[in-house]
């Protein structure tokens, strides 16, 4: 039984995952999973001491996590954190700014769902949130949306109305790369360039290298090993950490499931110092 896995990409409750962090935490145990890293979106709302004794106690080693949603040029970049003092005051104050920027984008998204005819509430939005109203992203407008019968399903919702550029989307200026990497090394962690593979101009990629991140995330839900290998490339030839993951959020991404990417201990350790 392999013992050493460990999952450092998945979401919760928190933002827009379907698993509270302690189920996410049992799953790990039944998965055999040794770590797990809970990365939800611009939030660390997850993080406590009861949740790391909580993780303690089922043997799974819990690595503080976070992704930030960022801009570079009109191209999303997602930066993940890594080992820092979640309590840490740059941290709590560049998340308040990240939560007031996603608040004023989730008004004006109900805004243009009030034009075009698909009226939703913050109570509709509440009712499809297992945790509160301090995370909502476009997946539980989404949600909302089939609630109410306005779509016949998630996907419907955002290629409609809520993927980029569609009647609903709405563009707001997030952190740039550079500025949440300075924020987790103030709080004592570790920058990772997300998925890298989405991001389809190389010259991006480039630019973004030189940014301070510790590591790329060449390891991701299936990605084929040609693919993997390009970034592992990256990596070695830029002298930079490897971090993988699944991005498990739930049952809405069947083909994501907790476990299905990983690192081993060795890259953990390397983290970790």
């Amino acid at each position: 039984m392999v013992q050493d896995r460990y999952d450092l990409h998945c979401h919760s409750v928190f933002s827009d995952g379907e698993k509270t962090p302690q189920e996410l935490i049992v799953m790990a145990n039944q998965l055999s999973l040794k770590g797990l890293s809970i990365t939800d979106h611009d939030t660390v709302e997850a993080y406590n001491n009861e949740l790391f004794e909580f993780a303690k106690s089922l043997d799974v080693v819990l690595v503080p996590g976070v992704e930030f949603s960022c801009d570079h040029e009109g191209q999303s970049v997602h930066v993940l954190g890594y080992n820092y003092d979640f309590k840490a005051p740059a941290m709590k104050s560049f998340l308040d700014h990240c939560q007031l920027i996603r608040h004023k984008r989730n008004l004006a998204v109900l805004k243009k769902m009030e034009i075009v005819g698909i009226p939703l509430s913050l109570e509709d939005l509440q009712n499809v949130s297992r945790h509160n109203l301090s995370q909502i992203g476009r997946v539980h407008f989404a949600k909302a949306m089939v609630a109410k019968g306005y779509v016949s399903s998630v996907k419907v919702a955002f290629d409609l109305y809520l993927k980029d550029g569609a009647r609903c989307y709405v563009y707001i200026q997030k952190p740039s790369p550079k500025e949440a990497v300075d924020v987790l090394h103030k709080a004592g962690g570790k920058a990772v360039l997300a998925h890298p593979y989405q991001i389809r101009k190389q010259r991006i990629i480039f630019d973004l290298l030189k940014e301070g991140f510790d590591g790329i995330e060449c390891y991701y839900a299936k990605l084929s090993k040609d693919i993997e290998k390009r970034w592992l490339k990256m990596a070695e030839k830029n002298q930079m950490l490897c971090t993988g993951g699944s991005d498990y959020h739930g049952d809405i991404r069947p083909y994501n499931m907790l476990g299905s990417s990983w690192v081993l201990e060795s890259e953990v350790d390397k983290l970790l110092q």
